[in-house]
């Protein structure tokens, strides 16, 4: 066999081969997946997704602290909640709490600010809605009121002079026990916060009275004996009385001297009755 005619062999035998074998895969490189990121975005995702509700943002004026978890939930029941605030009832005003949501590693913050507000005003107690004063009778009408309170911050003092910042109370108004009439007096109690409360009573102060004339002192009844010729008269004990006829002599019993007199007879000189 030539040359030339063993090279035309060999072509044809590999195109033969090349026609007949399956093409060599190519190979692609596979991108790669971050697990743990694309979980983490997802957390974050949801958990600024979460929304807060609260019970009340308005709080009433109290002895004591309270727990702001308690008025607070979230839509998430995955979401936990958590906060280092307090609420201090004690203190009226605007308060700031902050929570901290969590959910699997990831963490929020949210601001809520709430606000104590002091609404009860004081309690005033009297002894007597009305009262009724003898004329010129002494007279104290801070003696009227049985208690003054607050709910919250207790028993408040009578004022002295400057109004007190912890609350106080007062009466306007008086009473002149010297002029008779009715007298209405009000009183005024406030507590540290300012709320204010009133209550009004009234006093009536009697007429004089009348003073009365002084009795005429009793004039003295006797026993005489009169004359009724001489007109004159007589105690009966008179000397002159036995001189007398018995048919002249008239006694008169439990008389006085000025009715003989206005009989028309006159004392004796001699007893002078």
């Amino acid at each position: 066999m030539t040359k030339k005619i063993y090279h035309g062999v060999l072509t044809a035998a590999a195109l033969f081969f090349s026609a007949c074998s399956a093409p060599a895969a190519r190979i692609v490189p596979r991108p790669e997946i971050n697990t743990k990121t694309d979980v983490l975005d997802s957390t974050e995702e949801r958990l600024n997704e979460a929304k807060l509700t609260f019970t009340t943002s308005v709080l009433e004026y109290g002895a004591k602290e309270t727990d702001p978890l308690k008025l607070v939930r979230c839509d998430n029941k995955d979401v936990t909640i958590t906060t280092d605030s307090h609420l201090d009832l004690s203190v009226t005003g605007d308060q700031e709490v902050v929570y901290v949501l969590h959910l699997s590693d990831a963490e929020r913050t949210e601001k809520k600010t709430f606000t104590v507000k002091d609404t009860r005003a004081p309690e005033i107690k009297l002894n007597d809605q009305s009262k009724t004063l003898d004329y010129g009778a002494e007279y104290d009408p801070y003696g009227n009121i049985a208690s003054v309170r607050d709910p919250v911050d207790g028993d408040l003092k009578k004022a002295e002079g400057e109004d007190d910042t912890n609350g106080y109370y007062r009466i306007e108004g008086s009473v002149n026990p010297q002029q008779p009439g009715t007298y209405e007096l009000k009183v005024i109690a406030v507590d540290r916060n300012g709320n204010e409360k009133t209550d009004t009573f009234k006093v009536t102060v009697c007429e004089a009275p009348i003073e009365e004339a002084a009795a005429e002192p009793a004039v003295p009844l006797h026993d005489y004996i009169a004359n009724i010729n001489t007109k004159k008269f007589h105690y009966p004990d008179c000397p002159s009385v036995n001189n007398m006829k018995e048919y002249n002599k008239k006694p008169y019993y439990d008389v006085t001297r000025d009715d003989m007199i206005a009989w028309g007879y006159v004392p004796c000189q001699k007893c002078n009755p």
